[in-house]
């Protein structure tokens, strides 16, 4: 587990088409990215003659390409607006990067020369679902002005594989692992009827 960790540079978009059954029901298919950083640390106090040891992750990318199927239901329009809730679900694409891995160790008062070694990044396909709440506005006949919010939650998998020194020790499988990835979204776009 990381002692420290936090994800930064978020940049999301969104884009979907869909079709409405009657004035109250509607769906669509969307196509969602979503790219991170990740920056994590790990510290252990070993209690030998190798000292203190920490091990730092640095800047890990991470990108994710979701397809979701969506289902919404409208609640009636009221002055121009139009309140509505919404579910998805698909699968995601995600994607980590190569991780550069730094162990420094600390023997008395004296630091020691840290080692740098990379980990491959590892991708896997997902199951994703998401929950939608907002409300459209009406700026003509055929196009709406949408605000929303959106809870969804990718499955967790792999982070990154362990190196060929570790490998070539015995180890195998995943080195590190997310639990899933949580993301809450306040969202405004466009929704244009084309017939």
């Amino acid at each position: 587990e990381f002692d420290r960790a936090r994800f930064s540079d978020d940049f999301t978009l969104n884009a979907g088409g869909g079709y409405q059954f009657n004035d109250f029901i509607r769906s669509d298919l969307t196509l969602d990215y979503f790219k991170t950083n990740f920056k994590g640390r790990n510290d252990w106090e070993v209690c030998s003659s190798n000292g203190n040891i920490s091990c730092r992750y640095k800047e890990q990318d991470m990108t994710s390409l979701g397809l979701l199927i969506n289902g919404y239901v409208d609640l009636g329009t009221y002055w121009g607006f139009t309140p509505y809730l919404g579910a998805g679900a698909g699968m995601s694409y995600v994607k980590w990067g190569d991780v550069n891995q730094y162990t420094s160790c600390r023997r008395g008062c004296r630091n020691v020369d840290p080692d740098l070694v990379t980990h491959e990044g590892i991708d896997s396909w997902r199951f994703t679902y998401a929950l939608m709440a907002g409300t459209s506005y009406d700026l003509t006949d055929r196009l709406k002005l949408d605000f929303g919010y959106r809870f969804s939650q990718i499955e967790g998998g792999g982070m990154y594989k362990f190196n060929g020194y570790e490998t070539a020790s015995g180890t195998f499988g995943d080195k590190a692992k997310d639990g899933g990835l949580t993301r809450h979204e306040f969202r405004t776009g466009l929704r244009l009827t084309t017939w």
